[in-house]
Order: C-alpha cells, then structure tokens, then sequence
C-alpha cells in the first residue's frame, strides 16, 4: 500500500460513533442514551450485535497490514446522559446494591429516604454537591471502560497483538465538567490499552497572561496517564494552533510544545488539522498547513526527538517523586479543589522533581493490598491541594503509606469528611502557608523541599540565586553524567545558573552549542543539556 511504501504509520480509528440509521430505526430505544458523538446507547445489547458484526468485518482484513501502528477505539469518547437508559434503569440499582449491600445504609450514607434499590432514579446529567452524584460518576466511570474494554476483547480475539487505545480528552479532565471525568476514568482506560490515548490541547496564548502557552493542563494531562500505566502516550489529536484563528503563531510555539509533550510522555502524535481550507468558516481555516514555518518547526522537532531519542527517553521514564492526589470527592462534594490543584501543579512543576498523580483507587488498593502501585511505589512527597472529603479505604491507604515514609503534604483545607459527608478525623500532615499566586507558592515548595528527602536533581537558580521560577528542569543520569531538558514557560528571558555545574562541560545536544553554567533561557526554546 501506499503507507507502507512511503513508511507513513496509520493509527486507524474504527469510529464506532458513526452508527447505521437502519439500526436506529429498528430500535429507536438506542436514541435514549447521548454523549458527545455518541448518539446512541453503547450499553445495549442490540447495539453491541452491530459493532461487533461490523468489527469481526472489519478486523481480519487490516490485522496484517504493514502500516497499521494501532487501532484508536473511539474519538473523545463521553457517555453523558443515561437519565432515560432502559439498560441503565436496571445496572444503576445492581450497582448501587454491590456496593452498599442494603437500602438502609445508602439511604444512611446519602442522607435519602428510598424504599429500595430500584426505585432510584438515573440522575440527570448536572453536577450536584451529593453522596448519590459521586456514586453516579463512579458507576458511569465504570460502565463506560467496560464498553471500550469489551471493544478491545472483540478486536484481540481477532488480533491479539493489536496496540488499542482510545482518545480520551485529557484536557477535559481536571475540570468539573461533562466532558470529562463525569464519565470518562483515565484510570480504567489506561488499563485496557496498550498505549494511553489522549487527545489535548496546548494553545499560543496571545492574552498576555504569565505563561506563553497553556502548557500547565497539557503536561498534567500526560502525567496523570502515566501515574495511571507506564505505557506511552498517543495523542492523535494533537490540538495546538486555534480552529480558525488566522493571527500570527509563532513557530516555537508548536516546537516547544511537541518537545514538553514528548518530556512528560507523548511518543507518538498526529497533529490537528493536516490539510488547506479556502473557507474562513472551515475547520481547517489557519490550520498548520497554512502556516509553513510552523510546518517547518514540526518537522525540524521530529528530526530532533528521534535524534535524541536515547535522551529523552531518560527524562521520559523518570518515576514521580512528588505526587498530587486526584480527589473526585473534594471536587464534586468539596469547594475550590480544581483551582488548588491547579495552583499546586503549576508551582511544583519547577521543583525539578517528576511529577505524578496518585488517585483515591490506588491509596485503596494499596491499603488492601499492601502492594504500592504506581505511582505510590516511587512517591517520596504526596500533596493534598484542598482534599476536604476522602473515602474511608483511601483514607487508611494514607495512614499506610505515612506509615511507610511518605511525607504527607497538606495546601488548604485537610479531609475532615469522608465521600458520604461523614466526619473524620483529619490526621496529621505537613501543612503549607496560603499562597496568592504559584510563584509564592513555588518559594514555599521549594524552602521545603530540601528537608524532604528528594533524590538528588540539577536545578536551576535566578541571577539572586534563588530557585528559578517558570524555567522548568528535568534531569536524569545518563552515561558517566547527566542530562537535563530545560525549559522556560515564561514571556521574557530569563538567566539562570545550573547548580553544581561550575568547571563542568555542558552541551546543549538539539543546537550542538558549548554553554557555561549560567546561560540564558529564552522563551519557548527548549535545551537538552548534556552533563559530563
């Protein structure tokens, strides 16, 4: 074929969003569920007899094919309204059953009155401060992976050596919204591909505010999937220049941002949108095609991330050290978690440390199991930004991983309540002071820091000697020196000195330039620094 001549990969999308009128027709109910693009109710048993019929058709004729890189199971997945699901009317309650074992105690935990299992409703797609929409979030998590996991079965029964994923919008995620983690667990999806699928977005920021670029929610994103597996990132649906945004884009804006992608774990991405439009009101009206030095900047970044693939692979695979704890809990029944999770990241992203995520379910399972799961098994600092509500089993995961050495690391209020709205005793943790911005918060992370016990990183100072603020640093061992990947987030230039590096010969491997150990970063170019 023409791929496999010209060595182009084809991470083919099998599209089960577009869905035949005929079987809509026959089974109307289908048209009861709506998330997104789907448009029907992928739970139902006669849908399910159409996607696989039209997988065992489509499958066997492409397994083989040289170009094939993977299969992306579906696009910005979301399953948002079940609230007259015929399906859905009958799982909700069996669930609701298997986790609380009688009505009497959801009735006790949610502060409700219902007669029996069956008699509670589907909520209706809004988020409420409640017990019962928390529990409904989790249901919805749970349901909606399965589908995607029955869908990858399917296809492995076919194929068992198919990469799969599914292209989760990550930006979406820490956001209370229904595009995000109303239905869609980045957790439970990473467990049934082989890559972490994403589709995010990182944009110029022409504001005038603090930061080039909206690199804060992309390189979370990319963290937050690789605390869930340690399986590479694909993002097929690379968002970086604005649909229809015919202004000026600066180039290294697309190669900054492909190059920090790439150091917090993307390994393989295709850029939205690769094609000309003539229509100003065309989705692909200012897209990169009509923009050929940013063509220029894409193509020059991949040349360079394969050239320095051994390095970067170094940074890549670094295991986090300082972890913040997702809380679906303090976000859907708390006040204010997104803003402070936000805030914490955006400060300790300069630390020089990798960074992870661990979530409610791993402290559960770690408390169940005594088994440190990733990324819990590296943690050496985990931070609770506004962690006000905390279920019980992740609550005594905490006290188990104290316990262990892991400092406890409060910003905000500490989990007085656990998910029902039962008090709790908060425990004892670190606390930090208030911060107005994420540079004093920086200044009060990394004064801490250095009684943390962290492994030992570079990092980098300003001109006064202090930590640097809005340069970010990512180091790794790699021969008989180090490497280092930096990069400064911020609009102007900024001096910085590399601690420890005086007398020392440093090389920044992308432009092949000797540098001293204090040099300049400028904005939105990336260095790779090689240490000896």
């Amino acid at each position: 074929s023409f791929s496999a001549r010209t060595n182009v990969a084809v991470n083919l999308l099998l599209s089960p969003h577009y869905f035949p009128n005929w079987a809509l027709e026959k089974w109307p109910h289908l048209k009861e569920c709506q998330g997104g693009f789907f448009k029907y109710c992928v739970h139902d048993p006669e849908a399910r007899v159409v996607l696989e019929k039209s997988l065992r058709h489509v499958i066997p004729r492409i397994k083989d094919h040289p170009a094939i890189h993977s299969l992306c199971l579906s696009n910005e997945p979301l399953c948002v309204d079940l609230s007259r699901c015929r399906v859905t009317a009958k799982a909700w309650p069996a669930w609701l059953e298997r986790r609380h074992g009688t009505v009497a105690v959801l009735n006790e935990r949610w502060g409700t009155s219902y007669a029996d299992f069956i008699s509670i409703p589907v909520p209706k797609p809004a988020f409420e401060a409640t017990p019962a929409c928390l529990d409904f979030i989790r249901f919805n998590g749970e349901t909606f992976a399965e589908f995607h996991r029955w869908m990858a079965d399917v296809v492995h029964s076919m194929a068992p050596d198919m990469p799969v994923h599914a292209k989760i919008m990550m930006g979406a995620h820490f956001q209370k919204t229904l595009h995000g983690f109303w239905s869609v667990d980045p957790e439970r999806f990473a467990a049934l591909g082989q890559y972490n699928g994403n589709d995010a977005y990182n944009m110029f920021d022409k504001d005038g505010s603090l930061w080039n670029n909206g690199w804060r929610h992309c390189q979370a994103g990319y963290d937050f999937q690789r605390s869930m597996a340690d399986l590479p990132v694909f993002n097929s649906e690379n968002h970086l220049i604005v649909d229809r945004d015919l202004d000026v884009i600066p180039p290294a804006h697309l190669y900054e941002a492909l190059w920090q992608n790439a150091l917090h774990g993307q390994s393989s991405t295709t850029l939205w949108l690769w094609e000309r439009c003539n229509d100003y009101t065309g989705d692909a009206s200012g897209s990169i095609l009509h923009r050929p030095d940013c063509v220029e900047a894409v193509g020059r970044c991949a040349l360079d991330l394969n050239r320095l693939a051994h390095e970067v692979a170094a940074l890549q695979n670094l295991a986090p050290t300082v972890t913040l704890l997702w809380s679906p809990s303090s976000l859907v029944l708390g006040c204010d978690y997104e803003h402070h999770l936000g805030l914490v990241y955006e400060a300790a992203n300069f630390l020089g440390e990798p960074l992870g995520f661990a979530t409610e379910e791993k402290l559960a399972d770690f408390a169940r199991t005594g088994v440190k799961p990733r990324p819990l098994d590296s943690t050496k600092v985990l931070i609770l930004p506004q962690v006000t509500h905390l279920p019980d089993e992740a609550r005594a995961g905490l006290a188990k991983l104290q316990a262990a050495g892991v400092r406890l690391v409060v910003y905000g209020e500490a989990p007085g309540k656990n998910d029902y709205n039962q008090t709790r005793e908060a425990g004892v943790f670190e606390a930090l002071p208030k911060a107005t911005d994420s540079d004093m918060l920086f200044a009060l992370l990394a004064e801490r820091a250095a009684a943390w016990s962290l492994p030992a990183v570079l990092k980098l100072a300003d001109a006064s000697g202090k930590p640097a603020f809005g340069v970010e640093i990512r180091s790794a061992p790699l021969g008989d020196g180090r490497v280092a990947s930096v990069c400064n987030h911020l609009r102007e230039p900024r001096t910085v000195t590399l601690a420890g590096a005086a007398g020392k010969t440093l090389t920044d491997l992308i432009t092949g330039k000797r540098l001293g150990a204090t040099f300049t970063a400028e904005p939105m170019t990336p260095l790779l620094i090689q240490v000896n």
